[in-house]
């Protein structure tokens, strides 16, 4: 009967770079993380979260905008309202969020129309004076 003997890794150890601070020793010399369930761990708190940061950000401001033209649609009975852009900034409301602009060839010339989840908007210029019009989905 032979009895072997576990080979000691000439790797030194490491500590887990998924944050746990365990010490482990490696398998291999590009082996980071103590296994996979750590490896995932570190991608989706790391990484991935750093990644994603910024489209996190941008989709919290376009349901704002949407919630914000909700709020001014249903005051009304009308199908598309005028508000003040003044009064839509007070609420929080940002010109610069939506989803994709879709645009529209009339005897005027071209409108774009500013596409949030459930409502689109275009910008209207009088006088001096701005104005958005909200219209539902």
């Amino acid at each position: 009967m032979k009895i072997c003997k576990k080979e000691i890794s000439p790797l030194s150890k490491i500590i887990c770079k998924c944050g746990c601070n365990k010490e482990f020793q490696p398998g291999r010399t590009d082996q980071v993380y103590l296994n996979h369930k750590h490896a995932n761990f570190g991608y989706n708190h790391g990484e991935r979260k750093k990644r994603y940061a910024e489209e996190k950000e941008t989709t919290k401001i376009i349901r704002k905008n949407d919630r914000i033209a909700e709020k001014y649609h249903s005051l009304s009975i009308k199908e598309k309202v005028t508000v003040n852009l003044n009064l839509l900034n007070a609420d929080g409301f940002d010109i610069n969020y939506y989803t994709r602009v879709i645009s529209e060839n009339t005897s005027q010339g071209k409108i774009n129309y500013c596409v949030l989840y459930n409502y689109i908007f275009r910008i209207i210029k009088q006088n001096e004076l701005t104005y958005i019009e909200i219209q539902k989905l």
